[in-house]
């Protein structure tokens, strides 16, 4: 949970927002987080990650974001925190801003999106489709729900130095199954190391949670307790 002394600098609203939530090989995890001093949760033998697709517009200008991340914690079982592998902003400055401003790991990217079902994302740099996903036009809602989610973001080290940020993700949530029907799509460019573990850990869809009008809000970034 958020700590009583960190507030939100700033909140996106309304959000469209689609997530493609899923499993990965877990010992692959372990091994890629044991350095930044963090445990993937174990959900049945697998790691648990999402992508995830959003539009908004900050302070005017529209956006599209595209991320990668994996449900951990610093002590083992812990499902409380996230840890973001790495992310795409359709705004170069806003990409920029990320990154010289919170340290986040944004990259500019070309984003689709398309919360109505059959829902997907496309996601392409330099003209390339890297990552893209589809929800067949046959699928039902399993459920719906009103979702939230507050806890920690942590962020991939920059040298010696570690970081997170705060973080507060709700809405109403129309929850899919991912299954045969659907598509999903991952070619990583060379040098492209986001995509490439999804790959290497054998990310396989498990359920689509689409939000047409969430509430994002973040804290600025701190550094991590040792």
């Amino acid at each position: 949970m958020k700590p009583a002394n960190v507030t939100y600098i700033a909140t996106i609203t309304p959000v469209r927002e689609l997530i493609l939530a899923g499993t990965a090989d877990l010992a692959y995890w372990r091994a890629r987080l044991a350095p930044v001093g963090l445990f993937p949760h174990d959900g049945g033998g697998r790691a648990a990650l999402t992508l995830s697709a959003i539009a908004g517009r900050f302070r005017g200008l529209p956006f599209r974001e595209f991320s990668v991340a994996v449900v951990a914690g610093e002590e083992d079982g812990r499902a409380d925190s996230i840890y973001l592998v790495g992310a795409f902003n359709s705004s170069r400055l806003l990409a920029w801003s990320e990154r010289a401003f919170f340290r986040t790991p944004y990259q500019p990217a070309a984003i689709r999106l398309s919360e109505q079902p059959p829902a997907g994302f496309e996601v392409s740099v330099a003209g390339h489709v890297v990552c893209a996903a589809t929800m067949s036009a046959t699928a039902a809602p399993l459920r719906h729900e009103s979702q939230e989610w507050e806890g920690r973001i942590f962020l991939p080290p920059l040298g010696e130095r570690r970081e997170l940020f705060y973080a507060r993700l709700a809405g109403a949530t129309d929850i899919y199954p991912f299954d045969a029907a659907d598509a999903l799509t991952i070619h990583p460019r060379p040098g492209d190391d986001v995509l490439r573990c999804l790959v290497e850990s054998g990310f396989a869809g498990q359920e689509w949670r689409v939000r047409a009008a969430a509430v994002h809000a973040r804290s600025r970034t701190y550094a991590r307790p040792h």
